[in-house]
């Protein structure tokens, strides 16, 4: 990215059209050019998570190979969704195809590697268990943990906030009219099921939560947050950098895993890795 930059420093201006978002891509050219005026610039910096979920899938359950694979651990810029794509069928999908069925993956959905895959979603499960061992153990576990038949299920984060999710089901009722004509109506009520697929996004969802509140609370200075992307003045990055690090060191040192399971009645021992915690603390690109 910065070899990019000094190559093109000169004319950023006429790469707008380039630009995924050329609005946002404009202000930051004219931040640059007023640094380079020698003028105060306090255009925000923003710093995304390298696939949050499986960063907080990988130190919950203290594996090595899922925090190599999203940047917690050595000091290279991962790109897990260019990794996957290596072990797909060469040149029959791109990038973004891996990242459209990853990312809801994560959150165990099945329907969206279906659609995208067909025929080869074997080959990509096996490379997500291959990259990513953390995530389909994870997303085990949870679903294992769903509590079959209630109207709602509890977690309480680390910091003691309460997540209470309604377990709702769909009705669709079909309404005809005394003109013939006809519509359906969607109804959703309170209702508990055997089984469901939400409590595993909403348990690594309540832990991005507990990090942006973490976030906010250590960041003396004004800090924008969306999801998993934390933006603030430049000067101020490499603190965003280090306190994204500590939550996440901290759930690598910690029993989150074994008392949210608990929690939902489920017993499990997930052993302490004291090597993990160490090598975490010393990763270059868990933000980038």
């Amino acid at each position: 990215r910065l070899a990019w930059f000094h190559r093109n420093s000169h004319q950023l201006e006429d790469m707008v059209d380039q630009a995924d978002e050329p609005a946002l891509y404009f202000k930051a050219v004219l931040a640059y050019r007023d640094h380079q005026a020698g003028l105060p610039v306090s255009h925000p910096v923003r710093l995304d998570a390298c696939a949050s979920g499986a960063q907080i899938q990988g130190v919950l359950t203290r594996c090595w190979t899922t925090c190599e694979a999203v940047g917690l651990i050595g000091d290279q810029r991962k790109d897990i969704y260019s990794e996957l794509l290596k072990h797909m069928p060469e040149g029959s999908y791109s990038r973004k195809d891996i990242k459209d069925a990853t990312v809801p993956y994560f959150y165990a959905s099945t329907a969206k590697p279906q659609e995208v895959f067909g025929d080869d979603v074997d080959l990509y499960y096996q490379a997500v268990s291959k990259a990513l061992p953390a995530v389909p153990e994870y997303i085990a576990l949870f679903l294992e943990a769903w509590p079959e038949y209630a109207t709602e299920y509890r977690v309480t984060a680390p910091d003691g906030f309460d997540m209470v999710i309604p377990v709702m089901q769909r009705t669709d009722h079909r309404v005809e009219l005394p003109d013939g004509s006809s519509f359906t109506h969607v109804l959703r009520h309170n209702e508990g099921k055997k089984s469901g697929l939400s409590i595993v996004a909403n348990v690594t969802h309540m832990l991005d939560g507990w990090i942006v509140r973490q976030m906010k609370a250590n960041c003396p200075f004004t800090l924008l947050t969306n999801h998993d992307c934390f933006g603030a003045h430049p000067n101020h990055m490499t603190h965003i950098a280090q306190r994204y690090l500590d939550c996440l060191v901290w759930l690598a040192e910690n029993d989150v895993l074994e008392d949210i399971a608990a929690q939902l009645g489920v017993n499990i021992t997930v052993p302490k890795n004291p090597d993990l915690v160490e090598a975490i603390k010393q990763s270059k690109y868990h933000l980038s």
